[in-house]
């Protein structure tokens, strides 16, 4: 490149998305951004907070609430597992004392904002794998086959 900027281009490639590299072009697409050369391409933490908190993501008190619901689930579910267990097993009949504490599982508003980030950015990933796909086919938009083509790759990449 003449003008020293190298380009990141935001399409899908053949690396999994976490470990996605730049990708040096010689022609300019609308959706590149450029990045000064010679520096790092890994965002640092603070950048990373920095560049998201503009963008919207999802509500936190959501994404605690369907939390809260799985973990209230896998909870009962332990229950009924360790009281099933108890039942078959002579030497808990004898009013022994598990020696596991039942703590609420809980999270903090750092480890909420995390994972609406995560969440985010799993969506926008699996509507742009999707997105290409029903572009490759030649239709505008994205249908639910789509996605269920791309997401045993996309699990796997995140």
């Amino acid at each position: 490149m003449s003008d020293g900027v190298e380009k990141f281009s935001t399409q899908p490639n053949r690396l999994p998305f976490p470990f996605r590299k730049l990708k040096q072009t010689s022609h300019s697409h609308d959706d590149t951004l450029p990045i000064p050369q010679g520096t790092n391409p890994v965002a640092t933490s603070s950048q990373l907070r920095f560049s998201t908190s503009m963008e919207p993501t999802f509500d936190p008190d959501l994404v605690h609430a369907i939390f809260k619901r799985i973990w209230i689930r896998k909870a009962a579910e332990r229950e009924r597992n360790d009281g099933a267990d108890m039942v078959d097993s002579e030497a808990g009949a004898a009013g022994a004392v598990s020696s596991k504490r039942n703590r609420p599982t809980s999270a903090n508003s750092s480890a909420l904002k995390l994972s609406c980030e995560l969440l985010k950015l799993f969506v926008a990933e699996a509507v742009n794998r999707a997105a290409t796909i029903a572009e490759a086919e030649g239709s505008g938009k994205i249908e639910a086959t789509h996605l269920e083509r791309i997401l045993p790759q996309l699990l796997l990449d995140f």
